[in-house]
């Protein structure tokens, strides 16, 4: 038995911290979680697309109840090893000396296993990625057990453990519990960790720079044509090409510019060239292995389809980043009364739709001017007017076969 205890004890510890790893990722970094999920998907060798939503939210809401269960079995252990220990000496104390004993070793031993293993899970997040069997063995032993004592844990009624949108309700509630109560804080936690649920379908295309808005040089241009090229359009990175946008040929850095080159050619960098069906999450693991910041992005018939960065990729999980090169003139958002707003055309419809309560239909497009497009057929001109009920558009202002502005009023239903 000496050496049960030690073995035993070991155990339960190290499968707390595992959980703890899972727990802390979970809620405290959710781009660990994104790169975990990634070599969890990958371990398995199941192509992403395989791999349901609801897959894996069973999955790693199991990882947040095997969290819970392994503190509470580890806690469980030292006070049974403790009430043994305690046990010899009972006789000689009053009971209610022994209970308050008992019951101080149980808080200690409790505080001690909880804060220790959870900061074991946010030092090393990297082991909630390993697969082995005694973690797998432990989740199929420990589950019964939970099943006995998950009434006593909460009151909260669960649902379908297969409801996508059960999890980050779990999730927000699991961290209300422990300590945290910025209900702002709550609903982006909520939306990350949605968004990140749905990366995995989440393609090129969706997230690209389009083609009308690269801005670009010839090979054959004068240095200080590039200089103004960064001057205008306040980027760091310019893309070259030959002929036309259909032949790029690579991209140059505003920082080359202070080596005094005598021609583009001679600071010209290779870019990667990706193709527009290809998951943002593979192209994630590229610039990684590669360490490019910037690809090209081609169609099916090898022509110029956009741009896509890092922050592009990364804005699909934690939303629009804004830096000081940004322009906000082209994302107009304007209230003029409570049914009345003007709208650059580049919002998309999704963000529309959450911001205002609205139903525009979705489709084959990602922005407003793609739906205005869609529902009036053919490209419209300036004045015109594009109805659906219960929302009438106006289209302001364009530039060439782009549209700028609309103006929204929202018919209200008489009852």
């Amino acid at each position: 038995m000496t050496v049960v205890y030690p073995v035993l004890a070991i155990f339960f510890f190290l499968l707390a911290g595992y959980y703890g790893a899972v727990r802390a990722i979970l809620l405290d970094s959710p781009l660990d979680w994104l790169r975990l999920n990634l070599d969890r998907v990958n371990a398995d060798r199941q192509p992403m697309e395989e791999e349901s939503r609801a897959q894996q939210v069973a999955y790693w809401r199991r990882m947040l109840r095997m969290s819970r269960l392994s503190l509470i079995a580890l806690g469980c252990f030292f006070l049974v090893a403790t009430g043994f220990v305690l046990l010899p000496g009972m006789a000689e104390m009053p009971i209610w000396q022994y209970l308050i004993g008992l019951f101080a070793a149980a808080a200690l031993i409790w505080t001690f296993t909880y804060v220790s293993c959870l900061r074991l899970g946010r030092a090393f997040p990297r082991i909630a990625s390993i697969r082995a069997f005694p973690v797998r063995f432990a989740e199929w032993a420990l589950t019964p057990v939970y099943w006995l004592i998950e009434p006593f844990l909460s009151s909260q009624k669960r649902g379908d453990l297969n409801a996508a949108n059960n999890l980050p309700n779990y999730v927000r509630n699991d961290a209300t519990a422990a300590d945290d109560s910025d209900e702002e804080d709550h609903r982006m936690e909520e939306k990350m960790f949605i968004n990140a649920l749905d990366f995995k379908d989440v393609r090129i295309r969706d997230c690209m720079i389009p083609r009308t808005e690269i801005t670009a040089v010839a090979l054959d241009d004068e240095i200080e044509d590039l200089r103004q090229a960064f001057i205008s359009s306040g980027h760091s990175k310019i893309v070259v090409y030959r002929e036309s946008i259909d032949d790029v040929v690579g991209y140059c850095h505003s920082l080359a510019l202070f080596r005094k080159p005598k021609d583009i050619a001679s600071i010209v960098t290779p870019m990667l060239i990706v193709p527009e069906a290809m998951p943002a999450s593979d192209l994630m693991l590229r610039f990684l292995e590669v360490r490019k910041s910037l690809a090209l992005v081609v169609d099916e018939f090898g022509g110029t389809s956009g741009l896509v960065s890092v922050e592009d990729v990364v804005e699909q999980i934690f939303g629009e980043i804004q830096d000081e090169y940004d322009s906000t003139e082209d994302w107009t958002e304007r209230r003029i009364d409570d049914d009345t707003f003007i709208f650059s055309a580049r919002h998309e419809v999704e963000y529309l739709n959450e911001k205002y309560g609205w139903n525009f239909p979705e489709g084959d497009y990602d922005t407003l001017a793609g739906l205005l497009i869609h529902v009036h057929g053919d490209l419209p001109k300036v004045n015109d007017v594009i109805h659906f009920a219960p929302y009438t558009f106006k289209i302001i202002s364009m530039q060439d076969t782009r549209i700028e502005l609309v103006r929204l009023t929202v018919d209200r239903v008489e009852e």
